[in-house]
């Protein structure tokens, strides 16, 4: 991560609210961990995210971890330990922190994913790049707000070309390497569709399960 130059009080400051919060984030990963299961937390670094994982699903569950407000750590103990030297989440307000550190630079939001089965896992994804205005990109006049498009502008172009045949969402999450259908849906879809950049081959029937989506008007 970028570490811009700045001063305060005279004194260089290294980090960023960004840096914080993935310091942030990975006290999260190990403070709910259920360490009982047969599977171990997993860091990964991608070029343009990174991927924190542990065995557990979320106490508190999704929609109020999100919204922040109640701390249930799986780990008291170690939750105590990283409170005693200053990390880790204080009443609850870790996860909105992070969102808010990755909306203040403009990267595109944080996804928290819970998976069920043996064994159940949390996934958070931070990716590192900028969320992309569509209408910036491709010239579209609109009177509205702009519409925001969670993928860059390398992708997109990827994508416009990749669906001048007709493909069906399953193909798009795979050529775009998205690990959530509905995530795909909200950040990706939907925008093209409202702008018309995507179209459905059978647009009286939205949900066709044959339905497909191509990038041109065909003739």
């Amino acid at each position: 991560m970028k570490k811009p130059f700045k001063l305060v009080d005279q004194v260089r400051v290294d980090e960023t609210p960004q840096h914080d919060a993935v310091r942030e984030a990975l006290v999260n990963c190990l403070v709910n961990a259920d360490f009982y299961q047969a599977w171990s937390v997993v860091i990964e670094k991608y070029p343009d995210k990174i991927v924190m994982a542990n065995p557990g699903t979320i106490i508190t569950g999704k929609k109020q971890m999100l919204k922040g407000g109640i701390s249930q750590p799986r780990n008291k103990g170690l939750f105590k330990m990283f409170n005693l030297i200053g990390l880790g989440e204080h009443a609850g307000l870790g996860v909105p922190d992070i969102y808010k550190a990755w909306r203040d630079v403009g990267l595109q939001e944080p996804e928290v994913e819970e998976r069920f089965g043996n064994p159940d896992r949390t996934i958070l994804t931070l990716p590192l790049i900028p969320v992309v205005t569509i209408s910036t990109k491709i010239g579209i006049s609109v009177s509205t707000d702009y519409v925001k498009i969670g993928i860059n502008g390398e992708q997109l172009n990827a994508l416009m070309e990749f669906c001048q045949e007709p493909k069906t969402k399953g193909e798009m999450i795979e050529f775009l390497k998205f690990s959530s259908r509905s995530s795909f849906e909200r950040k990706v879809l939907n925008p093209l569709l409202k702008m018309e950049q995507l179209f459905r081959t059978d647009p009286d029937n939205p949900r066709n399960p044959k339905q497909k989506y191509y990038s041109k008007k065909r003739t």
